[in-house]
């Protein structure tokens, strides 16, 4: 699950930069401005659900108050993963801020070890 993680930040951090100034990714940054701004604290995702991520899921809720919204399904089109991509930036630059820069990762770190 981590690596998939891992490999979905990887994936989402080159489409960002593909379509930084594009209207989508503007709109992913306000919204989630404004999200932190309402004391809302979440992440968007999309693809399959992996196994574990509902405990991931579970745990961030738990620990931090973070909700994850799924936004697409497998097909994801450039619109969609631009946005996506932008609000997570600024919801993890947050999550990073307020709970540690190893945050997202210790909490996953945990849902592996639970995993049934």
């Amino acid at each position: 699950m981590k690596r998939i993680l891992l490999q979905s930040l990887a994936i989402g951090a080159f489409l960002a930069c593909c379509g930084c100034g594009s209207s989508a990714s503007r709109k992913g940054k306000a919204d989630a401005r404004a999200d932190i701004a309402a004391g809302k604290l979440g992440l968007e995702t999309a693809g399959m659900v992996s196994p574990g991520i509902a405990t991931y899921e579970r745990l961030l809720y738990e620990r931090h108050g973070i909700q994850v919204r799924s936004v697409s399904g497998c097909v994801i089109d450039k619109k969609i993963m631009q946005h996506m991509e932008a609000y997570n930036e600024v919801m993890k630059a947050e999550i990073s801020r307020r709970f540690g820069e190893d945050a997202l990762e210790k909490i996953a770190d945990e849902a592996q070890r639970l995993k049934p």
